[in-house]
């Protein structure tokens, strides 16, 4: 799944910030889960959940949102089974996780394959893509307070998106002229970001997921502001029968707008705000119905 043309991803370098009881909590309902799916192995036809979209978006929480299910089985980016320097190994390799799984929904991050959902979404079949997103002004305060090195990818993809490795793969011949005419010798960091935080989200839409009954898009602000409603509505697109309140009961909103404004270029400020649009004016995953049928 991916080329062998750089070093590991340092914005996926992430560490678990749950409190001693709740890592404690998770790891013991983890356990009593895998040790209850064991006995009780599903039987029936798995289905796939990807969970594409930019870094610092609210995958982990949308997937320790599932991993309180009994039903799920999920793969985040650290777990080795099913990646490799926090890219998605083989697609051979994932469908055999998945055939061996004793769950019924087979969930897995797929942010640094997000150009290759639509691919995916055929490989895994039955499976649906659930693509996270947050406020660019967020994410980017995120990405700049935790990692570096985004000015540098912008120039390197501007030469070449293969030289970006898996942010530049995928790239339509559209978004890379987006990034060349935005490119400048003394970009800042928050403007690096918020290009990446463009050209991987631009994705969703230049594989004509707004079209697709199979792809919902989920905003992280929902989840955090209204938790129970967001992740029910979650359940109910992705088909998974067990949800209660219980799942969200440890989210809070103290992320939002905590941080001003970062530094953008009123440009590239403004090139995301266009695209930040389209995904406002999406049908939210509360209005999408239960999709089983067509995946």
């Amino acid at each position: 799944m991916r080329p062998n043309i750089e070093k590991i991803p340092d914005e996926l370098r992430d560490k678990d910030n749950l409190d001693t009881k709740s890592l404690i909590e998770r790891k013991a309902w983890l356990a009593w889960k895998r040790f209850d799916q064991r006995l009780h192995p599903y039987s029936g036809e798995k289905k796939c959940i990807l969970i594409p979209g930019m870094q610092r978006s609210g995958s982990k929480l949308l997937v320790r949102i599932f991993e309180w299910s009994r039903l799920t089985d999920c793969y985040p980016e650290v777990d080795k089974r099913a990646f490799d320097f926090y890219q998605m190994r083989n697609v051979d390799h994932i469908r055999h996780l998945k055939n061996q799984s004793n769950a019924e929904f087979f969930v897995i991050k797929a942010l640094c394959e997000s150009d290759q959902t639509a691919l995916l979404l055929e490989y895994f079949k039955p499976a649906q893509a659930i693509w996270i997103w947050r406020d660019f002004r967020d994410c980017v305060n995120s990405c700049i307070r935790n990692f570096t090195s985004f000015a540098s990818i912008a120039h390197s993809i501007a030469e070449n998106p293969l030289m970006a490795g898996w942010r530049g793969r995928g790239m339509s011949e559209a978004t890379w002229n987006i990034v060349r005419d935005h490119n400048k010798p003394d970009m800042n960091e928050a403007t690096g970001a918020a290009l990446q935080w463009y050209y991987r989200n631009v994705l969703f839409f230049e594989q004509n997921f707004d079209h697709s009954p199979r792809v919902a898009t989920v905003r992280y602000e929902d989840m955090v502001s209204h938790p129970v409603e967001t992740a029910s509505a979650i359940f109910k697109f992705a088909g998974v029968p067990d949800f209660s309140p219980w799942v969200v009961r440890k989210i809070h909103a103290r992320s939002l707008k905590k941080n001003a404004t970062p530094p953008i270029t009123p440009a590239v400020f403004d090139l995301c705000m266009q695209l930040q649009e389209r995904f406002q004016a999406l049908p939210s995953i509360q209005q999408i119905p239960d999709q089983r049928h067509l995946t």
